[in-house]
C-alpha cells in the first residue's frame, strides 16, 4: 500500500526508498541497524517508521519503537500507528 501512496504524498525532488520488513520482530531488530548505518553514511536522512497496530495498545507501541529508536541513534524519526487499514 505504501508503495502506491508515497509518491502521491512526497513531492518529486525529495528522494526517498520504502523497505519492508518481515513481521514485527524483524522490524524492531532492523530498526538500530539501519538507523546507525543511515545516520553514518547521510546524516540528515530523516526516518518515518510505519506500523500496524493489530491487537497492541498504540500509545505504548509507539512509546516502544521510539525508544528503540532513541537508544539506537539521535536521527530524526517520525512513528506512525495504522489504527485501520484502508
Amino acid at each position: 500500500m505504501l508503495e502506491e501512496l508515497l509518491p502521491k504524498l512526497i513531492p518529486p525532488e525529495i528522494s526517498y526508498i520504502y523497505i519492508g520488513h518481515q513481521g514485527k520482530q524483524d522490524l524492531a531488530k532492523s530498526i538500530p541497524i539501519k538507523l546507525k548505518a543511515f545516520n553514518k553514511s547521510s546524516p540528515n536522512t530523516k526516518f518515518i517508521i510505519v506500523h500496524d497496530q493489530d491487537s497492541h495498545d498504540c500509545q505504548k507501541l509507539k512509546k516502544e519503537l521510539g525508544e528503540i529508536c532513541q537508544n539506537a541513534s539521535d536521527a530524526q524519526v517520525l512513528i506512525r500507528i495504522i489504527c485501520h487499514e484502508l
